[in-house]
């Protein structure tokens, strides 16, 4: 089943390369210069499956997918700013290529269109080596995770706005204020 998934991901990711190797044939300048090495600026001259030729000064050179640095390939795959039907392929490369917070930024843009949720959502998970939530996933900052975890993060960050307030207050008035705030958090925030 592993072997079966894992070869199920390759295929989608091979349709995420296909697309960002498109795109950047179709329109190299979209993509910017970039550095591929301390002090070397490269740009996209075209791409396809075995590699993307980028220009360089004085000349071109061409790097092979299979070697390219992950950095980049998550550069190349961002700036694309792919549509949401492209990117749950891309999400798949990115995932492949060892991305995982990219690949996770990716699987969001997919699910503001073309994917549908409980897909993603089994996706996410067995990516994640997770076992899929019952009440599935939510989006929180730019991310999914689980309803129970988006309330523990908010908890802590009402917890580290309090805190900084109490450490930056001015007067007892306002250290007074921010540690009611803080004490109005319950049980859930005393650790």
């Amino acid at each position: 089943a592993r072997l079966t998934d894992w070869r199920s991901d390759l295929a989608l990711a091979r349709n995420g390369l296909d697309t960002l190797a498109g795109a950047i044939t179709a329109d190299p300048k979209r993509f910017g210069r970039f550095e591929l090495s301390d002090k070397l600026f490269v740009a996209p001259l075209g791409a396809d499956r075995e590699g993307v030729s980028l220009s360089v000064q004085g000349g071109s050179t061409r790097v092979r997918w299979a070697t390219m640095r992950v950095d980049m390939l998550t550069l190349l795959a961002e700036r694309m700013g792919a549509a949401p039907l492209d990117a749950l392929p891309l999400a798949a490369l990115l995932h492949v290529a060892g991305a995982s917070e990219a690949s996770e930024r990716m699987l969001v843009r997919a699910g503001e269109g073309a994917s549908d949720a409980p897909t993603l959502f089994a996706l996410l998970a067995r990516w994640r080596g997770e076992p899929l939530p019952a009440e599935g996933y939510v989006l929180y900052e730019g991310r999914y995770v689980t309803p129970a975890t988006r309330e523990r993060l908010i908890l802590e960050g009402r917890v580290r706005g309090g805190l900084d307030r109490l450490a930056t207050a001015r007067d007892a008035a306002a250290r007074r204020a921010a540690l009611d705030e803080l004490l109005a958090l319950g049980e859930a925030a005393k650790a």
